[in-house]
């Protein structure tokens, strides 16, 4: 499993390492994970374990896409500035309770990045977490846009 993800971006003169998985995992707070996993009727120790498996597969996915020298990079980082300047993890709490504009984006980018692969991870994160296959492809289409829009950030 990928513990660290650093990334390194020029701006301007200098370069910038940030780490994103610490950054996108801070933002599933205790209160977050709660809201969700009481949404979808799962216990808050299994949402969290899910988090801890989608994050880095949503990274790894990205980082895959990004670094193949396709256009598929193009349009994988032209969804990473969309997501950014949509505000989309700014409004991640929003998403739970169903606020279907920003799952459906989460859905969007989680068909892009997995492809049709996209059914069986889900399948191995309900599994890993021990939560139902819905509740595992909610917590997906949650987890993408804040990945996407961090890295849409920088």
């Amino acid at each position: 499993m990928m513990t660290f993800a650093f990334f390194n971006l020029k701006k301007s003169n200098f370069i910038m390492a940030f780490n994103i998985l610490e950054i996108v995992k801070n933002q599933f707070t205790p209160d977050l994970i709660n809201k969700a996993a009481s949404f979808l009727g799962e216990k808050d120790s299994n949402v969290s374990k899910a988090l801890s498996g989608i994050i880095p597969s949503v990274i790894a996915a990205i980082t895959s896409k990004t670094s193949s020298g396709t256009n598929e990079a193009t349009q994988v980082m032209s969804l990473a500035k969309e997501s950014h300047s949509n505000g989309i993890f700014n409004n991640i709490g929003n998403m739970v309770g169903g606020n279907g504009d920003l799952l459906e984006k989460g859905t969007m980018i989680l068909q892009n990045i997995f492809g049709d692969k996209i059914t069986g991870i889900t399948n191995t994160i309900a599994g890993f977490a021990g939560i139902k296959n819905s509740s595992a492809a909610s917590l997906m289409s949650m987890a993408a846009p804040a990945v996407t829009s961090i890295i849409g950030k920088h």
